[in-house]
């Protein structure tokens, strides 16, 4: 399954008995997990918040449904919401995950969220220069090649023929306002396709590890810091 970042890793070290401290505000993303096989599913979805150092810890407690009915409601913008772990009194932090405890019905809802600094990196209309970037890790290997990574997403290239794709779907969606737009960089396998490696395995790994990882190694195989002139970054 492939990992959807719409927009863009360990957690703090423990200090004898000391609680530990977010550092400064939780930028959220919203993460889903996209299915290209017909034995998953493709209905996760799940948080991420990205502390002051860029350091990503995975959200534990709002369910798919919830996360995605604050996502339609406007509430929360992926890379662009904000709110304060330290602030709220039902959210912790154990050093690894925020946590948000629901279990008296507190709900995202409840949560200080606000609009952060930061550029909106869907827009609606327009071009959407898009990135995808496969990762490999030491236990795993993506099966699928560059070349038909990109055809699912982006159509058709020289060496598959994928009609309905994410480029298709979402200007036949939009009617034809939002467009989807391959990037373009140096010594790409494929059509707005990239492949990396990370030094490390995925089984047992805490996804804001894996996903530092990759946006590691993507920038250091771009040259630039992600998400740079992209809107989306898969």
């Amino acid at each position: 399954k492939l990992t959807l970042v719409l927009s863009i890793l360990s957690g703090a070290a423990w200090v004898g008995a000391q609680t530990p401290t977010f550092r400064g505000e939780c930028r959220v993303t919203v993460v889903k997990y996209l299915c290209i096989e017909d034995d998953c599913d493709g209905n996760d979805v799940r948080l991420t918040c990205e502390d002051s150092e860029r350091v990503i810890h995975d959200v534990l407690g709002p369910s798919s449904e919830e996360i995605m009915e604050m996502v339609d409601a406007g509430i929360i913008e992926s890379t662009v919401s904000v709110f304060n772990p330290s602030d709220e009194a039902t959210v912790s932090f154990d050093g690894k995950n925020v946590i948000i405890d629901t279990s008296n019905g507190f709900s995202l809802e409840n949560l200080s969220i606000t609009q952060g600094n930061y550029p909106a990196m869907s827009p609606k209309t327009g071009e959407n220069m898009m990135l995808v970037v496969l990762i490999d890790a030491i236990d795993y290997q993506v099966e699928h090649t560059a070349m038909q990574i990109s055809s699912d997403v982006f159509g058709t290239n020289e060496k598959f023929e994928d009609i309905h794709n994410v480029r298709s779907q979402f200007k036949a969606c939009s009617n034809n306002a939002l467009r989807i737009v391959p990037g373009v960089e140096p010594n790409m396998p494929a059509p707005g396709t990239i492949r990396v490696d990370i030094n490390m395995k995925l089984n047992n790994a805490n996804d804001g590890d894996v996903l530092r990882a990759g946006i590691d190694a993507a920038e250091t195989k771009l040259g630039f810091e992600l998400p740079g002139k992209y809107q989306n970054v898969y």
